[in-house]
């Protein structure tokens, strides 16, 4: 560092060479003016992130003894304060440990989804063959027509209205919020079957037509399907075959136990 006598400063005053008063003094400075440095979001992401490494850090306690329920909700905690495809994977392993299948699945292929390309193919055919598995335990919820602010709920636990779901076989209650609007369905889903459910709100209108992402083979029925609240529109169908066949993608994360 060069000091110029002839335009006295602040810093220059007290870093004299040779001061050990002074070298304290920049370290002390340099630090302050790199944290002014960090931008408020940067700070933000940063609080967010060590929120989740300690969540995930009580979801793995939880789960080493024993305690799979408290686990997911750390893990699912963890995963609302950053969401990172890490946090699925143990979020799988948390609920497949709770015996809770479908939300095993449904963390499984979002892990696969959203986590990129990191993960080893030891990885990868570890959680397909953990797919299959589980799927054979599974129902499978699909809804066609949700609009933009739509939600969906089934036996209180949200899910994606952009992909098949795997519920658990029997009478489901679905929730369906848009705005200020709920309805409620009760649909049986059989085990390995399909069921569709196609929804319509009352200021909506409705498309006749085979929806775009159909499959030829759906048949469209307006049975077995209790409607509570009129002007929901639904329409069912069934299929013994897997919906997710060939669709879960590549891209991959690697096995994480913590952030």
């Amino acid at each position: 560092m060069r000091f110029h006598r002839s335009r006295p400063s602040i810093l220059g005053s007290v870093l004299a060479p040779g001061s050990t008063r002074g070298w304290r003094l920049r370290l002390f400075i340099l630090p302050s003016l790199l944290a002014f440095l960090v931008s408020p979001a940067e700070a933000g992401e940063e609080e967010a992130k060590a929120r989740a490494r300690e969540l995930v850090d009580s979801g793995n306690d939880a789960l080493a003894r024993g305690d799979a329920e408290s686990a997911v909700r750390a893990y699912t905690a963890a995963y609302e304060a950053y969401p990172s495809p890490k946090i699925l994977y143990n979020l799988a392993e948390a609920s497949k440990a709770a015996r809770d299948h479908p939300a095993a699945v449904n963390a499984f292929q979002r892990f696969l989804e959203e986590g990129g390309a990191e993960a080893s193919s030891e990885l990868e055919s570890t959680v397909q063959n953990e797919l299959s598995r589980l799927r054979a335990s599974c129902g499978w919820l699909e809804f066609v027509g949700a609009t933009a602010g739509t939600s969906a709920l089934v036996d209180g636990q949200s899910v994606d209205l952009d992909r098949v779901s795997c519920v658990r076989p029997g009478d489901r209650r679905v929730e369906l919020h848009r705005d200020d609007d709920t309805r409620t369905i009760a649909v049986t889903v059989g085990l390995g079957e399909n069921v569709r459910v196609e929804v319509s709100f009352p200021d909506e209108k409705r498309d006749d037509s085979e929806p775009s992402s159909g499959v030829p083979w759906w048949v469209w029925l307006g049975i077995g399907v209790a409607v509570v609240g009129a002007g929901i529109g639904i329409g069912i169908a069934s299929s013994a075959s897997d919906p997710l066949e060939g669709e879960l993608g590549s891209t991959n994360t690697s096995s994480w136990s913590r952030l």
